[in-house]
């Protein structure tokens, strides 16, 4: 997950990244940072998040535990 995390405080523009924080919440999270985000998850992890499951994940501890349980880098 080190790379998730580095490539999150790189997109979203912040010091550390925590489980309890809410994505949305996030002063960057617009189309553009979100994209970046779904691109990561893709070319490092081989996960293809939807649209409809991303609303559904509200804080990196939910993304985190998403990406564990459907990596298949």
């Amino acid at each position: 997950m080190k790379i998730l995390t580095d490539q999150m405080q790189d997109i979203f523009e912040i010091e550390e990244v925590g489980p309890e924080i809410i994505l949305r919440e996030l002063e960057l999270w617009d189309s553009l940072s979100v994209i970046s985000l779904l691109a990561v998850l893709d070319e490092t992890y081989g996960i293809n998040i939807e649209a409809t499951i991303l609303v559904d994940i509200l804080t990196v501890a939910d993304l985190f535990s998403y990406v564990e349980q459907h990596r298949t880098k």
